[in-house]
């Protein structure tokens, strides 16, 4: 089940190309290579500088520049000489410079090896499952991909009013027409191209409705689509799939709080664990403690790439992991470990009271460390968010109660919180250098009383966008932001959340907001979209709880329902605000937002009667569910929402995104038949409490 609003399914490029050489009668492609698996491969200069990918097949390849798609078409001699002009698929009136980018990794590389001078070879190219052209139209992407053999291509579209403005043209074929059966015959001089008849889908009540559509030809001999019966303004949904869904832990107790998503599809999983949990070519074989963990799964959830234990002979508990383009993963939580495996030259590397936040960097291949640095003062200190920018700079947030936390380049370098024994404590935040040896700025974050941050994200000019809890009613607030009043007691049960973006060097506030109503609001998470929107997460008490017209949900249901709310991109008001829930009690613990702006949403909970769209999982399982929702860009609407979850207490801690918006999701659970797929791996329950799991969902 994919999550889109509407297909144009163009089934399988059938090619039947008759061969000079020894035939003259067409022969269809299917019989030439129907099992040999199609990959696609990145263009690093084995063609021309133009092509971003492409992909061999048996009697033909497939170039994708920007601008169009190329499909080359061969004789079966040795030569391979091509036997027709190539065929140019363009769209007319569309994006002429459209993201080209590749999707699913797979395991397969490729190798060049032209010639005597191995400066000119290309070696360890890596494979794909699928190309995507982003917006070759408003609201429209184009989808290749391989299926038993042959070469398909997808239209997804946002609406079906949509489908009016989509016209291919198909540069260097001879003729083009519709053939009685409905399908598209591309004519060349010695065969032709195929394509099947367009299968178009909405989901109207929760069920797939087939749209009749047929492929309409122009004057001009383009192609166009004529799609009758569809709602050209309902939302046409493409239902998700649970890609992979695996355990994770030992017969002791372990979780997964954070997961991270690398370009290849890989994701890194980090929390905590007792022992006897499963290792593979690690940094540190051996627990010494309740030690945090790394683990990398390869890109379809089967198998490991490493996995390590991280700590020392106390405790080490992991809460927040990113990972850069280089496949380095970045890993942030707490340790009271004095033997916690802190480097030379980091930062803070020396114990200051053991129990502090820590930084860490893994190499690639999970086998040594490039830094691991502490980071806090002389009482209890903890980073429970991380976020990395462009630079490879490290941005956390969290919790200190100490009164010399290191602040460099402050917005508030003094602690003017309660003390800690006294129910006091600050929020703060913090950015490292890209080599993990100083601070670029550091602050504290809160009014007299109490403040934690549980949620960091920055955007692309370096601002910091920080979230969490307070119940200080002289938290800093800005100026003309949307809520400057704190609407709590003043007592813990009653906070407010917070939402503070920082200027670029850490020293002043952009803007600084709460949001809640008068019983306890909490924001957990927050995620920042290309236009600068902070998107916020969390768990609301209060029926007064902000909310705006045309929502999805403006009604608490529950004891405490979660929200998810987007702020104007200067923090003045509110773009939606909902709430999202049932009769029991639900909260979110993560939040993250495609290219469209649709918000997707992690957390747990207790509600048989969750609101669920096409979901996965449409039962609720029994102590208290993991939950994964996808809104819609206004707010108004869910594109899917699901259980996930078995008999016993489940949640999920964290979701993140690839780049074809297929979503990574974490966390805990107790239950012996949480839904696990075939190939996974592992698809059973270790015991001893809860064991960590990941999950796949794929649009």
């Amino acid at each position: 089940m994919r999550h889109k609003l509407l297909m144009l399914s163009l089934a399988a490029i059938a090619l039947r190309v008759a061969m000079p050489a020894q035939t003259h009668q067409p022969v269809p492609a299917v019989q030439a290579f129907s099992k040999v698996p199609i990959s696609f491969e990145e263009n690093r200069g084995q063609v021309d500088s133009q092509v971003r990918f492409l992909a061999h097949m048996q009697r033909s390849a497939m170039f994708f520049t920007p601008a169009e798609a190329v499909l080359t078409l061969y004789s079966e001699n040795s030569e391979k000489r091509p036997i027709a002009s190539d065929i140019h698929i363009r769209w007319v009136g569309g994006n002429a410079n459209a993201t080209v980018s590749a999707e699913e990794g797979l395991p397969g590389k490729v190798n060049y090896l032209v010639g005597k001078n191995p400066a000119n070879w290309h070696t360890n190219l890596a494979t794909y499952a699928k190309v995507r052209y982003r917006n070759i139209y408003p609201g429209v992407d184009a989808v290749f991909y391989g299926k038993q053999g042959e070469l398909e291509y997808d239209l997804v579209l946002t609406s079906a009013a949509n489908a009016r403005e989509v016209r291919l043209a198909f540069d260097g074929v001879q003729q083009t027409e519709v053939a009685s059966d409905g399908e598209l015959v591309l004519k060349l001089k010695d065969g032709e191209v195929r394509q099947g008849i367009p299968k178009v889908y909405q989901e109207i009540g929760g069920k797939r409705q087939m749209v009749a559509a047929k492929y309409v030809l122009h004057n001009d001999n383009t192609v166009g689509f004529d799609v009758q019966g569809a709602d050209p303004k309902r939302q046409l949904i493409i239902d998700p799939t649970l890609s992979y869904s695996t355990y994770l832990g030992s017969t002791t107790n372990d979780y997964v709080s954070s997961v991270a998503v690398d370009q290849y599809g890989r994701v890194y999983a980090t929390g905590w664990t007792v022992s006897g949990f499963p290792t593979k070519n690690p940094f540190q074989k051996v627990q010494r403690g309740q030690n945090a963990f790394v683990t990398k799964f390869d890109a379809t959830g089967g198998g490991l790439i490493y996995s390590t234990y991280l700590g020392g002979s106390s405790y080490d508990d992991a809460y927040a992991i990113a990972v850069d383009r280089n496949g380095s993963a970045y890993v942030a939580g707490n340790t009271g470990s004095a033997d916690f495996p802190f480097t030379p030259g980091s930062y803070q590397s020396t114990d200051t009271d053991g129990d502090d936040g820590f930084i860490v960097k893994l190499n690639p291949s999970g086998s040594s460390l490039a830094y691991a640095s502490r980071l806090g003062g002389g009482d209890s200190d903890t980073i429970y968010a991380l976020a990395l920018d462009t630079q490879h700079r490290v941005y956390v947030a969290g919790y200190t109660c100490s009164t010399n936390f290191p602040t460099v380049n402050a917005y508030q370098a003094t602690d003017t919180s309660q003390n800690c024994a006294d129910g006091g404590g600050s929020a703060f935040v913090t950015r490292l250098n890209a080599a993990g040896t100083a601070l670029d700025y550091s602050t504290y974050l809160d009014g007299t009383t109490n403040s934690l941050g549980f949620g960091i994200a920055v955007d692309s000019t370096y601002h910091a966008y920080v979230t969490g809890e307070t119940i200080s009613s002289n938290f800093p607030i800005t100026a003309g932001a949307f809520q400057t009043t704190y609407h709590g007691a003043g007592d813990f049960g009653d906070e407010n959340g917070f939402v503070t973006k920082f200027s670029a060097d850490g020293k002043t506030l952009v803007y600084s907001t709460y949001l809640g109503g008068s019983v306890s609001d909490v924001a957990r998470a927050i995620a920042v979209d290309g236009s600068g929107h902070a998107y916020v997460a969390g768990s609301a008490g209060s029926k007064d709880f902000p909310t705006t017209a045309g929502a999805f949900q403006r009604t608490l249901r529950g004891s405490g329902d979660a929200f998810v709310t987007k702020f104007k991109v200067d923090g003045s008001g509110l773009v939606y605000s909902t709430f999202l829930g049932g009769t029991g009690s639900d909260g979110a613990s993560s939040i993250a937002v495609d290219s469209q702006g649709q918000a997707h949403v992690a957390g747990a909970t207790s509600s048989s009667n969750f609101p669920l769209l096409n979901p996965i999982q449409k039962t609720y399982g029994g102590a208290g569910d993991a939950f994964v929702t996808k809104l819609s860009s206004t707010g108004a609407k869910l594109i899917y929402s699901t259980y996930l979850g078995g008999k016993a207490s489940d949640s999920a801690s964290c979701v993140r995104l690839d780049s074809a918006d297929a979503a990574y999701v974490g966390g805990g659970t107790a239950s012996t038949n949480f839904p696990t797929t075939s190939g996974a791996y592992s698809r059973s329950y270790k015991g001893g409490g809860n064991d960590g799991w990941v999950a796949k969902i794929k649009p």
